[in-house]
């Protein structure tokens, strides 16, 4: 789930459209974050119940969507984003377990 309207053309140029299961774009939505319409539909898309969903986010709008949307949020970044359940600085500071258990 993004807000930006260039994802799954990016997901193809990095090789990983193949490997995820639902794409959920601005070009998809008529609300942008914090508005948790972009996570609700890829929860919807993807069969799940939003509690069950971790959302990454490296915005602060990003993580208040998740928290609206009823879903918990990694932070990505230098700094703590509010709300988040924790926060790293990039996604090798986590392990898959740790990713499941917030």
């Amino acid at each position: 789930a993004s807000g930006s309207k260039n994802a799954p053309f990016i997901l193809e140029r990095i090789g990983l459209a193949d490997q995820v299961d639902a794409v959920v774009s601005g070009r998809d939505i008529t609300r942008s974050k914090p508005d948790p319409q972009v996570f609700l539909m890829a929860a919807q898309r993807l069969g799940v119940e939003p509690v069950d969903c971790v959302v990454v986010e490296d915005a602060q709008s990003g993580v208040e969507a998740a928290r609206r949307a009823g879903m918990r949020a990694l932070g990505i970044g230098p700094r703590p984003l509010e709300g988040a359940a924790r926060t790293v600085e990039g996604l090798s500071e986590i392990t898959p377990e740790e990713l499941l258990a917030l």
